[in-house]
């Protein structure tokens, strides 16, 4: 690992290091890095399988951006599900209380939600490259919004909100737009469109569709050569890249993810019935 220069000022607060979040968050992701400095950081389920759809996650990737972010010794992130699937959805187990449902609806919704996006995209100032590592790609934001995207050749892209009675209003209508244009965009969330790898491809959603077995293998070949480049102008030029994806998210993440929720509210359906009807949807 290149040594990075620091500052030996006993009044300057230590950043954390990369020893120290990996263990912190040994449960909710796989997490390696190379010797030049690319964090692989894979979701799972805690024992190394696909992970779940759940509130410690939500909340989890938006920590995880930020200590990678903060970190002077990681170069590159490379960022996706483990095992098979992209992400399994299951019920996130609101109290029944109706005061703690509440909480729970903005401090886990609303607002890990937003941090969620716009710590991936604001706070990372490594160079992103996002995995849709196999399955139905629900919530594929998480990679669509990396500064590059691979797929594997049996992912499908879908964004269920409208079929099961949502709103796309959580950052997955940011990212569909940016790179779909708004035609395709707009028929993609109104009609549950299930995009293939090649369909993906051509529409410009991804930069490569590769074998399963291949597509981290190939992240990882990408993000060496990254690594490779001069410091300080792979991390000056990833926010380059970033600055429509960072001016799109300011202008409109938390005031549609708000109407996501208001639509909720308004139908008298809870997150949870809004997964279960996800899940049978994906069944079809």
């Amino acid at each position: 690992m290149p040594k990075v220069p620091q500052c030996e000022s006993p009044k300057m607060v230590p950043y954390y290091k990369y020893e120290e979040y990996k263990e912190k968050f040994k449960d909710l992701f796989l997490m390696e890095r190379t010797e030049s400095g690319v964090v692989t950081a894979k979701w799972h389920d805690g024992e190394g399988g696909s992970a779940f759809w759940d509130y410690p996650l939500h909340r989890g990737l938006h920590q995880l951006c930020w200590h990678i972010g903060q970190d002077a010794e990681s170069e590159v992130l490379i960022l996706g599900g483990a095992g098979d699937q992209y992400l399994r959805l299951g019920a996130t187990s609101l109290p029944e209380d109706i005061d703690t449902q509440r909480w729970s609806l903005y401090e886990h919704s609303y607002y890990d939600g937003c941090n969620m996006v716009e710590a991936l995209v604001n706070d990372v100032e490594q160079p992103t490259i996002g995995v849709l590592n196999g399955g139905i790609c629900v919530h594929s934001e998480l990679s669509l919004l990396c500064d590059i995207t691979l797929m594997a050749e049996d992912a499908i892209i879908m964004d269920p909100h409208v079929f099961v009675g949502g709103i796309p209003g959580d950052g997955i209508q940011i990212a569909i737009r940016a790179h779909m244009g708004i035609k395709r965009g707009n028929y993609a969330m109104l009609f549950n469109e299930k995009i293939d790898a090649q369909k993906a491809l051509d529409y410009g959603l991804v930069n490569e569709v590769l074998p399963k077995e291949k597509v981290y293998e190939r992240a990882l070949e990408l993000a060496e050569q990254l690594a490779a480049k001069s410091r300080l102008n792979r991390r000056m030029l990833s926010q380059v890249l970033r600055l429509p994806l960072k001016e799109q998210i300011a202008k409109e993440l938390r005031m549609t993810f708000g109407a996501e929720m208001w639509g909720n509210f308004s139908t008298s359906k809870t997150h949870d019935e809004a997964f279960a009807d996800m899940n049978k949807s994906l069944k079809k």
